[in-house]
C-alpha cells in the first residue's frame, strides 16, 4: 500500500513538476525555467507534443525563447499535428523566431518535410507576408499537399487573391 502511495506521489509530482516548467516559460520566468531544467529535459514536451520553444512563441516570450535557444534546444521538435516551432512562428506573427528557427535548422530538409504545410497555413490565414516569406526561402508554391492542392489553389478556393 505504501509503495503504490509513493509511486502515484512520485508520478504526481513529476506531472506537476512538468507542468511548472511550461508555466514558466509563458510567464517568462528565466530563473524558475532555468532551475527546472536542471531535472528536466530542455526538449521536455506537453501532453499535446508541444515543446518549449512552442511555447514561448505562444506567449510571446522572446528572452525565454532566447534563452532556450542559447541552451541547445532541438529547433526541429515536431508535435501531434506534425508542427514544429516554425508553425508557431507563422502563426503568431513572429518573425523574429521564425528567422532563428529557420537558421539552426542542421539542413535544408525543413524545406521538403515542412515546407508545404507551413506555406498552406500562411495562405490559409491569409498571410501575405509570409507566403512572401517562405517563396524566398525556397519552398514550392505548386507543390501539392496531401489532399492534392497546392498553396495557389487553396488561395483561390478561399479567396485570397491577395495572397
Amino acid at each position: 500500500m505504501k509503495l503504490h502511495l509513493f509511486a502515484a506521489l512520485s508520478l504526481l509530482s513529476f506531472a506537476l513538476n512538468a507542468q511548472g516548467l511550461f508555466n514558466s516559460v509563458c510567464q517568462g520566468k528565466i530563473e524558475r525555467v532555468d532551475s527546472l531544467l536542471q531535472t528536466k529535459s530542455i526538449n521536455s514536451l506537453d501532453s499535446r507534443g508541444r515543446g518549449l520553444l512552442r511555447w514561448a512563441i505562444g506567449c510571446n516570450q522572446p528572452k525565454i525563447f532566447d534563452y532556450l535557444m542559447e541552451k541547445g534546444i532541438d529547433p526541429t521538435i515536431v508535435d501531434m499535428r506534425n508542427e514544429t516551432a516554425m508553425h508557431g512562428g507563422i502563426r503568431n506573427d513572429n518573425f523574429d523566431a521564425f528567422n532563428k528557427l529557420v537558421l539552426r535548422q542542421p539542413d535544408s530538409t525543413w524545406i521538403s518535410s515542412h515546407g508545404t504545410s507551413l506555406l498552406q497555413m500562411a495562405v490559409l490565414t491569409k498571410k501575405v507576408d509570409w507566403v512572401q516569406q517562405l517563396a524566398t526561402l525556397g519552398i514550392d508554391i505548386n507543390k501539392k499537399n496531401q489532399r492534392g492542392s497546392t498553396p495557389i489553389e487553396i488561395a483561390k478556393r478561399i479567396n485570397a487573391e491577395e495572397v
